[in-house]
């Protein structure tokens, strides 16, 4: 679900059980693309975004995480 997640949050506990723990890949990218026009990743370093082949980045200098877009 998250790389790094928070674990107070407490408005994400009821997804946790049910969550991939996996980090996204290139696959699970490309399996997004084939059912949906536009996936979106949010992460806190564009490096991994890119790494993921997304170079539609979103997000503000000063913001700890940035938005990654691919579109079909």
């Amino acid at each position: 679900m998250f790389r790094y997640p928070v674990n107070l949050s407490s408005n994400m506990k009821p997804l946790r059980p049910v969550a991939y723990v996996e980090p996204l890949d290139k696959a699970v990218l490309s399996e997004a693309m084939r059912v949906a026009p536009l996936v979106v990743v949010k992460e806190r370093t564009p490096r991994v975004l890119r790494e993921l082949g997304i170079n539609e980045l979103y997000g503000s200098k000063y913001s700890k995480v940035k938005y990654g877009i691919l579109r079909r």
